[in-house]
């Protein structure tokens, strides 16, 4: 299962625009149109081709970085701001949809080599309700706080395993259940991607256990019931019956 990371977060405020930025107050000594169209070389050697106002990129505008990174879209006051469509050459990232200010913000997709999402951006992170279809078949639909699986979501894997309930930082964390291919099903308390607290877990020929567990496996107090409708109080120590 894979997080928007710090590198996939969508902060894209380039060197580009951080030097205009740095540089506006001086926008009349620049070496390109101060008004209308016109091309525009920057000193870290990207190259701007469209419309300007008071010396700043401002329109629908095209951006090009040394290393064959791109950018076409709308500008506002020197930054990218509106729709457009950003590519990173050397990654194969890829990302269309709203900017504000230099950074995605709006209803965008975001694609890398290995899947895309599509979902809601704010200030460059992914924020609210958001779509990932990965390359393995894996998908996740549900809520994303500050670029990071947080919230109530489904995740589905490629070979039809399923989790539905609460995530926190990427990971299944909260209440929520599972279930595998094989049969086996869990329903109760996650922590950290594992059952931890109080759950039912159905075992592949019928068998519950209901208790604690702790780390991913059964420790504590709890019943098993067996498929003949036998019932026993058991404890477990670290996914292993204890004696009572």
């Amino acid at each position: 299962m894979r997080n928007l990371t710090l590198s996939r977060s969508g902060k894209c405020v380039s060197q580009a625009f951080a030097w205009l930025i740095l540089s506006s107050v001086t926008v009349a000594a620049q070496p390109w149109p101060q008004e209308g169209n016109g091309t525009a070389s920057l000193p870290d050697g990207s190259t701007y081709t469209g419309p300007f106002v008071g010396g700043l990129f401002h329109g629908e505008g095209r951006l090009v970085w040394t290393n064959g990174d791109s950018y076409h879209g709308g500008f506002a006051n020197g930054l990218m701001h509106g729709v457009g469509r950003q590519l990173w050459k050397a990654s194969g990232q890829s990302y269309e949809g709203g900017f504000r200010d230099g950074a995605f913000d709006g209803e965008g997709k975001l694609c890398f080599r290995d899947g895309c999402i599509e979902g809601s951006f704010v200030s460059g992170e992914l924020q609210g309700f958001a779509k990932e279809t990965m390359q393995s078949g894996d998908t996740y639909e549900g809520q994303y706080q500050n670029g990071v699986k947080s919230g109530r979501g489904i995740y589905t894997t490629s070979d039809g395993a399923t989790y539905v309930g609460e995530f926190a930082n990427g990971l299944f964390h909260g209440k929520g259940r599972s279930r595998r291919p094989n049969g086996e099903s869990y329903e109760g308390e996650f922590s950290d991607g594992a059952y931890h607290g109080v759950g039912t877990l159905r075992l592949p020929d019928g068998t519950l256990y209901t208790g604690d567990f702790e780390h991913g496996v059964a420790h504590g107090n709890g019943v098993l019931r067996y498929p003949d409708g036998q019932k026993q109080h058991v404890k477990f120590q670290h996914g292993k019956l204890a004696e009572r």
